[in-house]
């Protein structure tokens, strides 16, 4: 299920948008915890080994982002560079080798050539 896809759109998307809401009805935080929970189900309905991923990577950034509120002067912009590379780096084995081929990016009749930008952005 991607998210270009009418699947997500009807049986992810809408019924998890309605139960967000009637849950922020009785409680913000559940509705909030129900929004994350939905979210990791998504991606490890994907490709579950990466759930882990995406969980220390979550746990990770929300401790950086604690740390940044809490320094001041040039440690504090250290820390967002730290930041930053951390997450283009985890980008980099979030993705797996096969999403961009020609069946994921050749939806519409648009023929996407992905090829040479992403030979030259892994290297």
């Amino acid at each position: 299920m991607l998210f270009i896809s009418y699947e997500f759109l009807v049986y992810f998307l809408g019924p998890v948008i309605g139960l967000s809401f009637c849950l922020a009805c009785l409680d913000d935080r559940l509705s909030f915890w129900f929004i994350v929970g939905a979210s990791l189900f998504f991606y490890a309905h994907w490709y579950w080994p990466h759930l882990s991923l995406l969980s220390g990577s979550i746990i990770i950034n929300f401790w950086l982002a604690k740390k940044i509120q809490t320094i001041e002067g040039k440690l504090k912009r250290s820390t967002l560079m730290f930041a930053v590379m951390f997450n283009l780096i985890n980008k980099r084995y979030k993705v797996p080798e096969d999403f961009f081929d020609a069946d994921h990016m050749n939806f519409a009749g648009a023929n996407f050539h992905t090829e040479l930008f992403l030979d030259k952005f892994w290297e």
